[in-house]
């Protein structure tokens, strides 16, 4: 009689551990086009306490079988470039889940022009890409065109006091990079540089770079790369805009500007700003000189263009800088 208990004991602890094993088929699709996700990661969660159980990956297919040992569960999927999605399993007659990802926002969707007959798609570009963004610039806290290309890969920023900031890309010195304002040469090379401390970013929209030999298309001094600063195109009535920036090693910046545009065709925008730097030496040093001079900066800009169609622009602007 004892061992006939053990052995009804035995068989219903294997039988409900049986049942309470789930498989469950993953399947993982882009929601845009369809596409199976292949290396995505399946996460299994337990629901109290949430707790990692497994994690697995897809296949080529897009799938995957995971296995649920206890109800309630979730299942979470993540894959790069896409945002994750989370699915709760409640119900042991679940068989099979699909997950339809919907493509994070991002610079994968990013567009650039630099160097292209027109505008192509950044994941679709042949050259080397990098693209510094408007919501970059404001994380970094950058003001000037040098503070925003300072923490680039393969881009060096140098600073002389008597120059200004000077920049060097894949060890190719400033005299062979081009740089450009919505596609046009920027002039005013001093000693081949150019002073990029001089160029304000409240008008930009966002600054493209391309790395490597640029020459068959804008000349020998286009061996090391290109860094194009596009500037913002304004699509309503008009807008304006005012900002601040305080350091405490001594940086007090402000900055304005505003956009008009009359009939859709013609475009008007004015913008300035001040920049001061109080100057910078270690707390050890003895000299009477700053190792980083004071500067003073007073910038002013004023714009117009003229667009009837996506094929013809027409621009003038007129640059005012006073330094000190």
């Amino acid at each position: 009689m004892k061992y006939r208990l053990y052995f009804i004991f035995l068989f219903l602890l294997v039988a409900g551990t049986i049942r309470g094993q789930q498989t469950v088929d993953i399947s993982v699709s882009d929601l845009e086009n369809g596409h199976p996700i292949e290396y995505a990661y399946v996460n299994l969660y337990s629901s109290y306490p949430k707790v990692l159980i497994s994690t697995l990956m897809t296949d080529s297919s897009g799938k995957s079988r995971i296995s649920i040992t206890a109800l309630p569960a979730e299942i979470e999927v993540v894959a790069m470039g896409y945002n994750a999605e989370r699915q709760p399993v409640k119900d042991s007659l679940i068989s099979a889940i699909s997950f339809n990802l919907v493509k994070r926002a991002g610079s994968l969707n990013d567009v650039v022009v630099t160097g292209l007959s027109a505008p192509v798609r950044l994941k679709n570009a042949l050259s080397t890409y990098q693209v510094i963004t408007k919501a970059t610039m404001q994380a970094q806290g950058a003001v000037t065109v040098d503070d925003a290309l300072r923490n680039q890969l393969n881009i060096n920023i140098g600073n002389d006091n008597i120059l200004g900031s000077k920049v060097s890309m894949q060890g190719m010195k400033g005299d062979k990079v081009k740089i450009l304002v919505d596609g046009m040469p920027l002039n005013g090379r001093e000693m081949g540089e150019i002073d990029l401390s001089q160029i304000n970013l409240n008008n930009v929209e966002r600054i493209e770079i391309v790395q490597g030999p640029m020459s068959v298309l804008y000349g020998t001094d286009a061996l090391g790369g290109v860094i194009n600063i596009i500037t913002k195109k304004n699509t309503e009535p008009w807008q304006v805009f005012a900002g601040t920036y305080y350091e405490s090693i001594g940086k007090y910046n402000f900055d304005f500007g505003g956009t008009y545009r009359l009939r859709d065709a013609h475009q008007i925008s004015i913008s300035g700003g001040r920049n001061y730097f109080q100057g910078w030496q270690p707390l050890d040093s003895l000299e009477r000189s700053f190792l980083w001079k004071p500067k003073e900066q007073y910038l002013a800009n004023l714009g117009y263009s003229y667009s009837r169609t996506d094929r013809f622009r027409m621009q003038l602007g007129m640059d005012f800088v006073r330094e000190k």
